[in-house]
């Protein structure tokens, strides 16, 4: 028997995201290197015994394979990504893949019931800006209503904003995330958990920059704009400045646990606001490296925790009915997967899944 209506790009999308190469796959399934190329390509129908073979291998129910869904590049932040050479080309299309497949299981949960918060993400037009990337973040904390000062969470600013954030296992430490503009939708966000929370507050900003600068309109320094939005938006210049006077180690040490961003981001924005010159940031730097905080740094913040994954599942348990096993299904994902990713449940803890 053959399945007419398997999507040769899911199959493909799911062997990237589980970071196979086809040889690997063939090693796992049996099925010949040539067959199993032709059905990626949408050459040959898939056989309904070996889409099984295919479907046990990966991981994932063979409703995934049925889905008719556009896949997507991660948009600006894959040009910096591909700049990185510890980060090979394979890990990366791996990290493309399983945000393809997050996304597509957060747009089916999210068919079901809605996100609703106080604002939104806008679009901006840093041309019309003069391409000043701080004058846009000051925009998006008045737009946000973000009180005067440090930002309390950034994950809760992007939640109220309707944005989803999720934190994934990239299985590596060359990748901090990505911020997807949604259709229809607020933006999703993927962190890499093993962010530390001054990074990844940091990580947010910068995505959303992209997302509220860079969704329709690429430029050519669309890293350094980012980074200017990220700066802006947790460290506004107004409010910041004569807090960084005068400038030290020692001070942007307790500034961190004040402002909830990093010594190293401190002492950038103090050589970008013309605090310190840039010989002294030189030597900021050089004593930053030999104690050894660039890569490790002192005073560990509080963690912030993305809400939405878990309130969807609150939701559709208690609003709809759904049971766990009918919500992976509904996300065409396996149960073990669909707790960890949503619930932060390991598949060792799955005792009495249907809520009552």
């Amino acid at each position: 028997m053959v399945d007419k209506d398997v999507n040769s790009e899911m199959l493909l999308l799911a062997r990237k995201s589980r970071g196979l190469t086809q040889e690997e796959l063939v090693e796992r399934t049996r099925i010949s290197q040539g067959h199993l190329s032709k059905y990626e390509i949408g050459e040959h129908k898939v056989p309904r015994e070996q889409l099984e073979k295919i479907a046990d291998a990966l991981g994932y129910p063979k409703s995934f394979f049925f889905q008719a869904a556009e896949i997507r590049g991660l948009g600006a932040s894959v040009l910096y990504y591909r700049k990185k050479h510890r980060l090979g080309q394979k890990k990366l299309q791996q990290i493309e893949a399983m945000v393809n497949v997050l996304s597509l299981q957060l747009r089916q949960l999210l068919s079901k019931c809605e996100i609703s918060g106080d604002s939104e993400f806008s679009q901006y037009d840093i041309e019309e800006y003069n391409y000043d990337a701080g004058k846009i973040a000051q925009r998006v904390r008045a737009q946000w209503r973000l009180p005067m000062g440090p930002v309390k969470s950034v994950i809760g600013a992007i939640e109220k904003a309707c944005g989803v954030v999720m934190k994934l296992d990239f299985a590596t430490r060359d990748f901090d995330g990505v911020g997807l503009p949604v259709q229809g939708l607020g933006p999703f966000f993927f962190m890499n958990k093993e962010l530390s929370t001054d990074r990844l507050r940091f990580t947010l900003a910068h995505e959303i920059g992209h997302v509220v600068m860079h969704k329709s309109k690429l430029t050519a320094d669309m890293e350094r704009e980012a980074n200017e939005f990220a700066a802006e938006l947790l460290m506004p210049k107004d409010e910041i400045y004569e807090e960084l006077r005068p400038f030290s180690l020692e001070r942007a040490a307790r500034l961190k646990l004040e402002w909830k961003v990093s010594i190293a981001a401190l002492g950038r924005r103090a050589r970008d606001l013309d605090v310190v010159s840039e010989s002294q940031y030189k030597r900021f730097w050089a004593r930053l490296s030999a104690l050894g905080y660039r890569m490790k740094e002192p005073i560990a913040l509080p963690e912030e925790k993305p809400s939405v994954p878990a309130r969807l599942v609150e939701v559709l348990q208690r609003e709809l009915k759904y049971s766990y096993e009918e919500m992976a299904a509904l996300a065409h994902c396996k149960l073990g997967e669909f707790l960890v990713n949503y619930l932060g449940r390991g598949p060792l803890n799955v005792v009495g899944l249907s809520p009552q």
